[in-house]
């Protein structure tokens, strides 16, 4: 007390004169290191720094040979020497800072703990980092890790200096060690993850600081994993967002997949952190309703420009639903959902027909997505906010596929519904004729009843007799899939009847011209083969019956080759030869 009590009242020379005095005395007894830290201390605060460092030299010169202070006052001495490294350093005095952490260096002995030799490190690191020196760094830092392994605020520094270096994979190393030193069970660093979120924030800072972009998305992707807040959340996406966008702009969907599935890993995470706390707090309600509704849009953002990976599309359009269904059940957020699920299942659908393993699991996903579309299409509906539209085309036309592929009964009742509805669309039945037959389905009796459906609406003014012949064609081709058709003679018959209806349009003069002239050649060709076929068995009554409607198909090409003609005629005039009793008309009068 005595020090202080003669500088409160400027007598520092005396204070000084009565150390040296002190110093003569008592040199070479036990507690002289007190004197000398006295001395240290009064020279520091009087401004002799050269004085006070002469008297460090010379403790530290002891130290080496083996005469050491005492523990509680080479405690002290540190804290003395750290405290004027500190001051330099925040003044920006990087050499003096550094000089300073040197003699506390200087100073450590076996006693000293692990960590604060560690902190020692980690302080000349930064010195050597502000004074451009990245190798002397990097040496300070590695002692620094052996002196105290797994510390989050070692790899911060190694961190910094790998953004320094524009190594960007060393940084993302980093910010890997870091998080694994807080949270790994086995670590022994016991921080808190807010000590690391704050490490993290200032890591994303020193990136952005450095124009080091995809360091600063590396911070801020972990940084949201381990945020508690959500408004914080929010803060955190919506830096991290418009760096994602800077980086994956110009590239192609394949080049920012792995991008984009790392957005999406904490996206859900942030999901399932809002989940967890929305709408506990009503006095922040609103704030979290805006910020979900955000979060919702950016999801579907990203979902239309992840088109280089169908699995990443639709999980990021399923995100998306996850947080619209958070937000309050208004007509435009429901409508939304739908969207998004609407996308999701034709995403799923097609995933289902490009894969030969998982087929079943994405078609069963896409039934329940179905479901919910429906329930929220009901909703709507009960509210007066909703009518029909296309979607509900869609919904039924997916819901048929994934029902037909998984071999569901309920298909057939499905089908029914979806034949009894007004004004139905003729694609919409060319598709499911189509999907009736596509493997792994096969149900030829689902897809003839859509034809025939649309066989019916093709008559109806005004006629389509492009659609007409197609379906003509189709529904002969399922009934008779071979030209040998063997044995059933239902097959037979309704195949007959398929071909009488084509040429009844023949017939007339007025649809004959909107009939396309290789469709009525294929139904010759094919007449004629089962007639063929039939003649080989020596059947010449069944074998004339097709020939003639061979023939009957003939005269309506015009156009068909003499040579060709000629051939038909005189095969079929053998054939009325071998007929029993009289002939028959020929089809050329």
């Amino acid at each position: 007390m005595w020090q202080k009590l003669l500088l409160e009242h400027e007598r520092q020379t005396i204070a000084l004169d009565f150390l040296d005095s002190l110093t003569e005395r008592f040199k070479g007894f036990p507690d002289f290191g007190k004197i000398s830290l006295l001395q240290i201390e009064l020279l520091i605060q009087t401004m002799n720094e050269s004085l006070a460092q002469n008297i460090i030299e010379g403790v530290i010169a002891d130290h080496n040979q083996g005469k050491f202070l005492r523990p509680e006052t080479l405690d002290h001495l540190h804290h003395v020497l750290w405290d004027r490294a500190t001051k330099y350093y925040k003044e920006e005095k990087y050499y003096e800072a550094l000089e300073w952490y040197t003699y506390s260096f200087k100073l450590c002995s076996g006693r000293q703990i692990e960590r604060n030799i560690a902190s020692l490190e980690r302080n000349i690191a930064a010195c050597f980092l502000r004074l451009k020196e990245p190798l002397k760094a990097k040496e300070a830092l590695k002692e620094a890790e052996r002196h105290h392994p797994n510390c989050i605020f070692t790899y911060f520094y190694f961190y910094k200096i790998a953004i320094l270096e524009n190594d960007v994979v060393a940084a993302s190393h980093a910010i890997d060690e870091m998080e694994r030193a807080v949270t790994d069970p086995d670590s022994t660093a016991w921080m808190s993850e807010q000590s690391l979120a704050n490490l993290l924030k200032l890591a994303a800072q020193f990136a952005l600081e450095n124009r080091q972009h995809c360091a600063a998305i590396k911070a801020l992707e972990c940084l949201s994993l381990h945020l508690d807040d959500c408004g914080l959340i929010a803060a955190d996406f919506k830096c991290l967002v418009p760096l994602i966008m800077y980086k994956i702009n110009g590239k192609t969907g394949e080049e920012i997949t792995s991008d984009l599935e790392n957005l999406l890993k904490y996206l859900t995470a942030a999901y399932y952190r809002y989940d967890e706390e929305f709408g506990k707090d009503m006095t922040t309600f609103e704030t979290r309703v805006s910020e979900v509704q955000w979060f919702r849009k950016t999801a579907w953002t990203f979902a239309t420009m992840s088109g280089g990976c169908l699995r990443l599309t639709k999980d990021l359009f399923l995100i998306s639903f996850k947080f619209a269904r958070l937000c309050p059940a208004e007509k435009t957020v429901l409508v939304d959902q739908r969207l998004c699920l609407l996308m999701a299942i034709a995403i799923g659908l097609e995933m289902g027909r490009n894969s030969s393993t998982g087929q079943n699991e994405l078609l069963v996903e896409a039934l329940g997505h179905i479901e919910t579309c429906w329930d929220i299409g009901t909703y709507l509906k009960e509210t007066g906010n909703f009518s029909e539209d296309t979607s509900d085309t869609l919904l039924l036309l997916y819901e048929f596929e994934a029902r037909v592929k998984l071999g569901d009964p309920r298909v057939t009742s499905l089908l029914d519904t979806i034949l009894e509805r007004p004004n139905i669309d003729t694609k919409m039945l060319e598709s499911i004729a189509s999907l009736a037959m596509a493997p792994p389905a096969y149900c030829p009796s689902l897809a003839k009843k859509a034809l025939r459906k649309l066989l019916t609406i093709s008559k109806c003014e005004p006629f389509d007799g492009l659609t007409f012949s197609k379906c003509i064609h189709s529904l002969i081709q399922l009934t008779l899939p071979s030209d040998a058709p063997g044995t059933d003679p239902y097959a037979l018959a309704e195949s007959q009847g398929y071909f009488e209806e084509a040429l009844k349009i023949l017939d007339s003069m007025v649809l004959r011209s909107s009939y396309p002239d290789e469709e009525i050649f294929w139904l010759m060709v094919r007449a004629w083969n089962i007639g063929v076929y039939y003649n080989t068995l020596a059947r010449y009554v069944t074998a004339e019956q097709w020939c003639r409607v061979a023939m009957f198909f003939l005269n309506h090409l015009r156009d068909i080759c003499t040579s060709y003609r000629r051939k038909m005629t005189a095969f079929y005039q053998v054939l009325m030869d071998r007929l029993p009793g009289a002939k028959g008309p020929s089809p050329n009068k």
